[in-house]
């Protein structure tokens, strides 16, 4: 956690150190096979580095200019499991965002918390999709 949120790095310096921290070795020092070991051991950290950035979430953007938009989505499951992203988008987006906001304001107040229960199922879904995909 210390090195995710070290600013006191270049952007070069930042990605090496997370990468000696993945691969255990530092990149000037990677052979094919260590490329390897760092994307096995990577796909072992992307569920971790998620759960870190979604507990630290607070509403704050580092880059406010490329992202002043941000949430988290959490949907938790009568189990207890949960599925959850931090969502982030820029203003770039706004247009599309309106839009979407919109139709599902219009799916809610036809269908009410059903359409609710649906988007949270969706989400569900498109999460597991996610996983299978890292």
């Amino acid at each position: 956690m210390l090195r995710l949120g070290d600013t006191t790095l270049t952007d070069t310096q930042w990605i090496e150190s997370i990468a000696t921290l993945v691969a255990k070795k530092a990149p000037e020092r990677w052979r094919d096979r260590d490329e390897e070991v760092f994307f096995e051991h990577l796909a072992g950290f992307v569920p971790r580095f998620k759960r870190v950035e979604s507990i630290g979430f607070n509403g704050a953007v580092v880059d406010v200019e490329k992202f002043n938009r941000c949430l988290r989505l959490t949907v938790t499951r009568p189990d207890g499991s949960e599925a959850d992203e931090v969502l982030y988008w820029g203003p770039e987006d706004d247009h599309r965002f309106q839009r979407a906001e919109q139709a599902l304001h219009k799916v809610i107040r036809d269908h009410g918390k059903i359409a609710l229960a649906a988007a949270a199922r969706l989400f569900w879904q498109q999460q597991a999709v996610n996983e299978k995909e890292s």
